[in-house]
């Protein structure tokens, strides 16, 4: 997986990535927190059709750059995350 968040990196200019996983999914849960480094960023109240909450959860890319105050907008190409709905 670290392949693909690198290339996500490099290609899209990504921060991070993100996903959602079901509150009632402990093996998920720890699988991205404990194994792939994961963090619970919000939770989303009844993302699922059944009406189950979703951790919100993000991993960062890399460092977080400081926000510099600058008056022009990025073109096209530049994302600031990718989304992985699971």
């Amino acid at each position: 997986m670290s392949a693909a968040q690198a290339a996500m990196d490099q290609v899209f200019g990504a921060e991070y990535v993100s996903l959602h996983v079901r509150q009632s999914n402990r093996a998920a849960f720890n699988l991205y927190t404990s194994t792939l480094g994961y963090q619970t960023h919000d939770i989303e109240a009844k993302y699922y059709a059944d009406g189950e909450d979703a951790f919100g959860m993000r991993k960062p890319l890399r460092q977080p750059q400081p926000k510099k105050h600058h008056h022009h907008h990025h073109g096209p190409g530049h994302a600031e995350f990718v989304v992985i709905r699971l």
